[in-house]
């Protein structure tokens, strides 16, 4: 495969930057909102549950519950699939996506349950997108957003390393950017 000519990651930069640009835009607006904690709000509903046996952590039996209650009250199940959970020893069932979340955990006596729904407003959801938390397509996207930015840099540098006239700018900026992310680390 003979290599990139110049004309040739010029487009590649150009195709690159022009499919990322909208999910950066979304992770600067994001991160910039996250950064001022500015998260969102989520709604909460709480409810204990009185079993007819004492709790177990059998994932098939937890979903019929939640799915028995979730009806009950007119509330759209979730997407996706529950999952078991851990915590301080406990198990209990964990169900989200974007906008709701479901918790089943124990109660205070072995025959009884908390039923958590939470429902997330959109500057939530934006959130959830922004910490990866919003499915498996979403967060390879997140992985894959930090790539292809340094691809667009590293790109777009060469090609002006490339122009005469740009290389001196270039440089400049370049040890400047450098210079100040090191000021920083040191002060910090």
């Amino acid at each position: 495969m003979a290599p990139l000519n110049r004309y040739q990651l010029m487009r590649a930069h150009m195709w690159l930057a022009a499919f990322f640009l909208p999910v950066t835009l979304l992770f600067l607006i994001s991160g910039l909102l996250y950064t001022l904690n500015i998260e969102g709000r989520i709604s909460k509903q709480s409810e204990v549950i009185e079993l007819s046996s004492a709790y177990s952590a059998d994932l098939v039996r937890l979903k019929s519950l939640v799915l028995a209650e979730l009806g009950a009250r007119s509330i759209d199940v979730p997407h996706g699939e529950p999952e078991l959970k851990s915590k301080k020893g406990n198990q209990y069932l964990y169900w989200s996506d974007l906008d709701q979340s479901v918790t089943l955990r124990p109660g205070d006596t072995p025959t009884q349950v908390e039923l958590v729904l939470r429902e997330r407003n959109w500057l939530a959801q934006l959130m959830r997108i922004h910490r990866g938390e919003a499915g498996e397509a979403l967060r390879w996207l997140t992985v894959g957003l930090p790539i292809a930015l340094l691809l667009i840099y590293l790109s777009g540098i060469f090609l002006a390393l490339g122009a005469p006239a740009l290389r001196r700018g270039v440089l400049i900026a370049l040890g400047s950017g450098a210079g100040l992310l090191l000021v920083l680390f040191v002060t910090a």
